[in-house]
């Protein structure tokens, strides 16, 4: 998404049935608020992943939605995670200190949160510091670089390092569940007080990212 340079890695796992009948809740109570065109919103139904090892709850059903919004596929609440928690540990270090411009929970380039931003909650702003119209952008920016037929190509694309492509996958293993939930893409599970909770590496940025390639169209 223009925005940063980190790992990928992760690891799925099946949510207890309580915390499916949660996320479940929280998707169908905000439905109306999120509106047809707002990035909380899909079509039909999507099975995506579950996640464990230290993801914050509040943020799960936001990934999980933001990969049924974009046909991430099961991996993409695992991916969405890994990048949240490489570029600012879960939203809990956005101080971005290195000069790149990048900024927000997912590290946005403003170019690329331009082209890429959506207002996920409705709130008629498209902010890259809240974290719903953060993790949907990220969603729609991987699945515009080509998620989830080539994950590679896609987290490359987010930012053009190797060494980045590598965490963020040692991370998706790590955060990558063993199951996965049907979430009902068309409802949201934005909610209005979702943010992060933990704070499991103090991570820092270790170079400007590079210029991103031109992608060829944009996903509404």
């Amino acid at each position: 998404s223009g925005a940063s340079e980190q790992s990928y890695g992760g690891a799925l796992v099946a949510l207890p049935v309580a915390g499916l009948l949660v996320v479940v809740a929280v998707v169908i109570g905000v439905a109306a608020a999120a509106g047809g065109a707002s990035g909380c919103t899909g079509g039909g139904q999507a099975a995506t992943g579950t996640l464990k090892d230290g993801v914050p709850k509040k943020l799960v059903a936001i990934y999980q939605a933001a990969a049924a919004r974009y046909r991430l596929g099961p991996d993409g609440p695992a991916m969405l995670a890994s990048i949240n928690f490489n570029e600012t540990s879960f939203g809990t270090n956005m101080n971005n200190t290195t000069g790149s411009g990048a900024e927000g929970w997912m590290m946005f380039m403003p170019e690329t949160w331009a082209a890429y931003g959506v207002d996920a909650n409705g709130d008629g702003k498209r902010d890259p510091f809240d974290p719903e119209d953060a993790i949907f952008a990220a969603a729609r920016y991987l699945r515009a670089s080509g998620a989830p037929g080539n994950w590679h190509d896609a987290i490359y694309a987010y930012n053009h390092a190797e060494w980045y492509v590598e965490r963020i996958m040692r991370d998706f293993r790590r955060f990558k569940g063993t199951g996965t939930a049907t979430v009902a893409a068309g409802i949201s599970s934005c909610s209005p007080a979702i943010g992060g909770n933990a704070m499991l590496r103090h991570t820092v940025r270790l170079y400007r990212p590079r210029e991103f390639k031109a992608l060829p169209k944009i996903l509404r």
